[in-house]
């Protein structure tokens, strides 16, 4: 019994102790305003691919979803004292050419480079909207 109370405390004191890193995770709010089926990718230093200043598209296609409704996004890049690409892209595009192509060709529908003043100013969302729909 007494072998039992020294194993418990000897573990609840490694976990009060070792609780988990802060985490250098960043947000921001993406909403999709148009018909478009939009996908994005967000520049981010911990996968090895471009980050700002590099606007390229990285190699590999990492893009994410981008609903109608208001979606969170979490990326690892510190803003504080630089800023992130954001990449509204379309993913029937992608489908019909490839990532390659996109790629090669910058075949984006609009990029946003923002620190964190930008995104304090915007409440950290961004919204997508076809400049082609008001026409």
């Amino acid at each position: 019994m007494k072998n039992l109370f020294f194993s418990m405390t000897g573990i609840i004191l490694i976990i009060l102790f070792t609780g988990c890193p802060d985490a250098d995770f960043d947000n921001i709010w993406l909403k999709n305003n148009s018909n478009r089926n939009v996908v994005v990718y967000i520049g981010e230093e911990g996968l090895g691919e471009p980050v700002y200043p590099d606007t390229l598209l990285p190699s590999i296609n990492r893009t994410k979803p981008v609903y109608k409704a208001i979606s969170q996004y979490l990326f690892t890049k510190d803003i504080k004292n630089s800023k992130v690409c954001i990449f509204f892209l379309d993913q029937d595009t992608i489908t019909k050419y490839g990532w390659d192509k996109i790629r090669d060709d910058y075949m984006i529908l609009k990029r946003y480079d923002a620190d964190e003043n930008y995104l304090r100013q915007i409440d950290r969302t961004i919204i997508y909207e076809d400049p082609k729909e008001g026409e």
